[in-house]
């Protein structure tokens, strides 16, 4: 009878949570895109849906893409991309011949293992089995995971905060090497989802849940902290494939020069944002133009600042915390684990405060000066929150039914205006509207190079104000879709000079996007054209009208609220792949390139990143031909009587090898987004092939880092039971 219980319980559970998961998967995704914008562009959107769909047509002609010509002329996609393309889910899902539905199941996956990871937590934590349920079911719809959809590679990491604590709870209770693998790959997806800060954050909020657990749990709790730690450095190794790039990446760019405390404390959740605990939209909505926009210096994003559990859960939290302190509960040896839980709590929201924070200085320091936005500290507050609610409710509602009904009711009911008031922030948008091919790419043929300007400005023009609150402000949007904004070309067959990323891409690439909004704002369009044909480009798109390019078409958009324009151009281009320059000159500082293009300007010249040139340089190369051209290899022959160069329209990295007449060469960055290669004299054979060596070696100094990890694991263990032994038969 017991058992037959025991299994109608454990079926009951089972059914909720696959009415759970179907509810979330109707409610908010079916047929659904998540379109949310924000201020000047939507990253759920032009982040998020870009790259995932570009995973899912290169999975479905089998390759994985680990490098794009669509993107700043030459990208690597395990450098700083936000893709997630080495994340098991994602694959999974995206190798679905459905793109809607595996994209929406994405979002599903991240709420769905949320939930179920708090729920086995809980029950770790010998939490009462409904409580533990219903608050699972609460907690991944709460503002710091919801409000993240717009982020979708972030979430992809923090979901998988709860169920690997559950994964290294198990291997210490169990000392099995099941747990101790299960765990070391939930360790390395956290890292593949492609959000850096994401992951570090969550590997620091398992790693600090987890010492909580030993240290308030563990007779012998530095035997246990060292398998944990083990667990972790095993984990760790086998994201080599994914941080050996970024970290090459990283040094390519020159961002690492940009890295300070001003820049780790940018972006700052502030001490009026605490009250968006309780009353989330106490300081403004952005879906009604309400919200601050934000500053680097003074305030963040909206979606960064989500810290709301609904006003029941928030209540209880705040109610648990204060009889727990006045009651002095934390002096007492059974609530340890809660007293620590709330040290977790008051750490966590110290480090969100950033520079409004007495931890200020620890942002000064690594790991924390690699990362801005210390809002996104208020994941494992939220999660500290959760664990310290539930240990405490746990123990009031033992003893009285009665309670325990109505904290489940009051839970219940927190969970349906949770639902409802993320749907007063996110847009969520017909899968058919999206679908829809933006006017303007009836006039660019497939593959053609484009820049696009102003899509930002004029947003904003309507976001700062109204926000998306009706369908007025979304048209408005979806019109904008013709600016072809980055990473648009991804999904639509084209190649642009620029790339919406994270904020590390190449200082030249910042570069070059500012100066040509400087040209066109104020109206230098002799120099914006000379500027468009040395990077190649074959189409412009702005909301000015330019005299001095080649007016293709104008595309108008009007409603009873808005009136805006998109102009399209063709550039004075006509030059290939490889090409010969005719003019070599050589500058390493921006005003000197910017001087050379002013004065001494053609149409085929080179601006070579190099101090001096070599005086013998005769650029004449009398034959070019392409034996081959894709995104990762290129071959051509040539023939010359004197030494020169040739320029490539790539921007290669040192990922690239490079050889002429089978010899190994080099390559030199030219005209910001460019490469050029020296040939001596004579016939030249000439290959380029990215061979993804980061990668490689990642996967194997991964690998051999893990087998010496794992050996000290069997080898710990193995000593440890002998001298176990050992003692017991000597007490004996």
């Amino acid at each position: 009878m017991l058992k037959s219980l025991k299994i109608i319980k454990i079926n009951l559970t089972t059914l909720i949570f696959i009415a759970y998961i179907l509810f979330v998967f109707c409610y908010f995704f079916y047929n659904k895109v998540v379109f949310t914008p924000d201020f000047g562009q939507s990253d759920a959107y032009y982040i998020n849906y870009m790259y995932k769909h570009f995973i899912w047509k290169n999975l479905h002609s089998f390759r994985l893409p680990f490098w794009t010509d669509q993107l700043q002329n030459g990208f690597p996609l395990l450098g700083e991309s936000q893709s997630g393309l080495l994340y098991l889910p994602n694959l999974l899902l995206l190798s679905i011949p459905d793109f809607y539905l595996g994209y929406s199941l994405i979002y599903v996956f991240i709420v769905c293992t949320t939930a179920i990871g708090i729920y086995f937590l809980l029950k770790e934590l010998n939490i009462d089995n409904k409580l533990s349920l219903i608050i699972a079911l609460n907690f991944p719809l709460g503002f710091a995971f919801s409000l993240k959809w717009v982020h979708l590679n972030s979430i992809e990491s923090y979901c998988l905060i709860p169920i690997t604590s559950f994964s290294l709870i198990k291997l210490l209770k169990n000392k099995d090497l099941k747990w101790f693998l299960i765990s070391t790959v939930l360790i390395q997806q956290s890292v593949f989802t492609g959000h850096i800060p994401a992951s570090f954050i969550s590997i620091f909020t398992v790693g600090f849940f987890i010492t909580i657990f030993v240290v308030t749990n563990s007779k012998n709790f530095v035997k246990d902290l060292i398998i944990v730690y083990l667990n972790l450095i095993a984990g760790m190794w086998l994201t080599l494939p994914h941080i050996l790039p970024v970290i090459k990446y990283l040094q390519f760019t020159g961002k690492l020069t940009t890295i300070d405390y001003n820049y780790a404390v940018s972006f700052p959740f502030t001490p009026k944002n605490l009250i968006e605990f309780i009353l989330p939209f106490a300081n403004g909505n952005p879906k009604n133009g309400s919200y601050p926009v934000f500053n680097s210096t003074f305030w963040s994003t909206f979606w960064e600042n989500g810290s709301y559990i609904g006003y029941i859960f928030s209540v209880l939290s705040l109610t648990t915390i204060l009889k727990f302190i006045i009651s002095l509960e934390f002096l007492k040896k059974d609530t340890k684990l809660a007293t620590y839980n709330l040290g977790g709590i008051v750490f966590f929201l110290l480090l969100a405060l950033g520079k409004y924070s007495p931890l200020y200085f620890l942002f000064n320091l690594p790991p924390f000066i690699f990362f801005r936005t210390p809002g996104r500290y208020l994941i494992p507050t939220v999660f500290f929150l959760t664990l310290f609610t539930a240990i405490i409710l746990n123990k009031t509602i033992n003893k009285n039914r009665l309670l325990k009904l109505l904290i489940l009711i009051l839970f219940v009911i927190n969970l349906f205006i949770l639902t409802i008031q993320i749907k007063n922030y996110h847009l969520l948008i017909s899968k058919d509207k999206i679908q829809t091919t933006p006017e303007i790419l009836k006039y660019i043929p497939k593959q053609a190079k484009i820049a696009s300007l102003d899509m930002p400005k004029e947003w904003n023009k309507v976001f700062k104000t109204n926000g998306w609150q009706s369908d007025l402000e979304t048209s408005a949007y979806l019109f904008f879709r013709n600016y072809i904004y980055a990473n648009s070309s991804l999904i639509y067959d084209l190649r642009d000079y620029t790339i919406n990323s994270g904020g590390l891409k190449p200082i030249k690439t910042v570069y070059l996007e500012s100066i040509l909004t400087t040209l066109v704002n104020s109206n230098d369009c002799e120099q914006l054209s000379k500027y468009l044909q040395i990077i190649n480009v074959d189409y412009f798109i702005s909301s000015s009208n330019l005299n001095c390019l080649n007016h293709i078409k104008t595309f108008n958009f009007e409603n009873n609220k808005y009136i805006f324009t998109i102009h399209l151009y063709k550039t004075k281009n006509n030059k290939d792949i490889v090409y010969v320059p005719d003019k070599i000159k050589t500058a390493i500082y921006f005003e000197d390139l910017n001087q050379i293009i002013s004065d001494q300007f053609t149409d085929k010249i080179a601006i070579l990143e190099l101090e001096n040139l070599n005086k013998d340089i005769i650029n004449k190369i009398d034959y070019i031909k392409v034996i081959s051209n894709t995104d990762t290899y290129l071959e051509f022959k040539t023939k010359n009587n004197h030494p020169g160069y040739v320029i490539i329209d790539k921007l290669l990295t040192p990922e690239w090898d490079i050889f002429v007449n089978s010899n190994k060469s080099n390559f030199v960055e030219a005209n910001l987004i460019q490469s050029a290669i020296y040939l001596p004299s004579g016939e030249n054979t000439v290959k380029i092939v990215y061979t993804n060596k980061y990668f490689i070696t990642g996967i194997a100094a991964g690998l051999t880092g893990f087998i010496i990890t794992l050996m000290l694991y069997k080898f710990f263990f193995s000593r440890t039971r002998y001298y176990k032994g050992v003692f017991k038969a000597l007490s004996k």
